[in-house]
């Protein structure tokens, strides 16, 4: 595990904090709370991403992944605001850290301007009381518990897992590093985005490649003429081929599955990692100008490459 530096905790902290957009109430209650629990070890993200079973999403005002708890504040216009969470597009990062909204423990504070002083208090305490009592018993395990200082490292983090999942959240900061990590290749460098790992063809012949590209969520993602996009839901990437250079020709590239890492960019930390986002397969009706690919699995096994 890395250990954070004082500055580091420090910005964070800041930056988190403050990402209420002016949202004079919704940051008061915010950084009470987060004072109020005074733990360290507990990390807080502001405006948590959740997908919601209607294939919606919004985003949770104050979340505690270690705990998986959110604070919701209900504010006066919190209608309007989940409309407006419903037209917001995520950034990749936010949908690569998603949650679903039935997995987590939902707390509510509502400093709504028809109630008092004292009972916007009572709120905000009754909040950190049970914030409080389920970090004490998560704690008692320390097996399962990580300090929000700890940063894991990836290369010790999958030394013996069995395999690499979507939901594992863990980045690697280069393409050498993942491929290394990952599928035991030993390489110096790599030069491309996309290839067949030497590890791959002994096990699966041509029927798999990696792909690291570099995409957007709703947005316009573009390196050396390709335009690709993640769908809201990380089902899909749409890659466009703007430029019209580069064909995708019958080969090996054209038939492989695609295991496939986004670059993405930690808003609050502004660290650039790759992340795993699952097994894609190219659809047929695709042309050489746009490709699509579905997802197939969120998992792709690691046990094959182990020594």
């Amino acid at each position: 595990m890395a250990d954070l530096n004082s500055f580091e905790r420090f910005e964070y902290l800041v930056r988190t904090l403050s990402r209420t957009k002016r949202k004079d109430y919704e940051n008061y209650v915010v950084n009470a709370i987060y004072n109020r629990v005074g733990d360290t070890d507990l990390k807080p993200v502001s405006q948590q991403y959740v997908k919601r079973a209607d294939e919606g999403h919004a985003f949770i005002d104050l979340y505690f992944p270690q705990l998986n708890i959110g604070v919701e504040c209900d504010e006066d216009f919190h209608g309007n605001q989940e409309e407006a969470d419903a037209t917001r597009e995520a950034t990749l990062f936010e949908v690569l850290s998603a949650i679903n909204k039935d997995d987590y423990k939902p707390l509510h504070v509502e400093p709504q301007s028809n109630r008092s002083f004292s009972q916007i208090e009572a709120d905000i305490n009754k909040t950190v009381k049970t914030i409080k009592k389920q970090l004490e018993l998560k704690k008692k395990n320390l097996a399962t518990f990580m300090s929000f200082w700890d940063e894991p490292d990836p290369v010790a983090y999958y030394a013996n897992r069995e395999a690499i999942t979507v939901s594992d959240g863990i980045g690697f900061p280069t393409i050498v590093a993942a491929t290394n990590a990952l599928f035991n290749t030993g390489y110096a460098g790599v030069q491309r985005g996309g290839f067949i790992p030497k590890s791959f063809r002994p096990l699966f012949n041509e029927d798999y490649m990696v792909w690291f590209p570099k995409l957007a969520v709703g947005g316009r993602s573009v390196s050396a003429g390709w335009n690709n996009t993640l769908s809201s839901d990380g089902m899909t990437i749409i890659e466009r081929d703007e430029q019209g250079k580069r064909p995708l020709k019958e080969g090996p590239e054209k038939r492989a599955k695609r295991v496939v890492f986004a670059q993405v960019k930690d808003p609050i930390t502004r660290k650039s990692s790759y992340r795993f986002v699952g097994v894609f397969e190219l659809q047929k009706g695709s042309t050489i100008r746009e490709r699509t690919y579905k997802r197939i699995r969120e998992e792709f096994s690691l046990t094959l490459f182990r020594k």
